[in-house]
């Protein structure tokens, strides 16, 4: 007995497991970056200890320098590939900008910030 596949049906499975895939990266990912995270370094160079970064699943997070804390809002855009940041500091200004994700898992969370036309590369470590 000889075993047949039908193209048809190899394409379909493929395409279901792909789908199946990408929809669990994005609900990963909102447990994957809920907690504390302590910023550990800026363009490679170490970052002063204490400034720290606290999110929570349902889109708010804090964060902390020495004691001046600030809230705002996140939101994952791009398919998880990407971080929607919005907060009001403590003088009123609004910010809002975006944080391309190069790396998240449960220890590390890295990636690339584009603020006022200047390109920052940080790094973060779980607290």
């Amino acid at each position: 007995m000889t075993l047949k596949f039908n193209p048809r049906y190899v394409q379909a499975l493929v395409l279901v497991v792909c789908m199946s895939l990408a929809s669990c990266n994005q609900d990963v990912r909102p447990r994957q970056l809920d907690g504390t995270w302590e910023l550990k370094s800026v363009n490679k160079v170490p970052a002063d200890p204490g400034t720290t970064w606290e999110f929570e699943k349902d889109g708010g997070f804090k964060n902390c320098q020495d004691g001046d804390c600030f809230e705002g809002s996140w939101e994952w855009e791009e398919r998880g590939e990407e971080l929607e940041i919005e907060y009001i500091d403590n003088f009123g200004d609004n910010y809002r900008f975006s944080f391309e994700v190069d790396m998240l898992d449960k220890e590390v969370f890295e990636g690339e910030v584009v603020i006022d036309g200047d390109l920052y590369l940080v790094a973060f470590e779980r607290d």
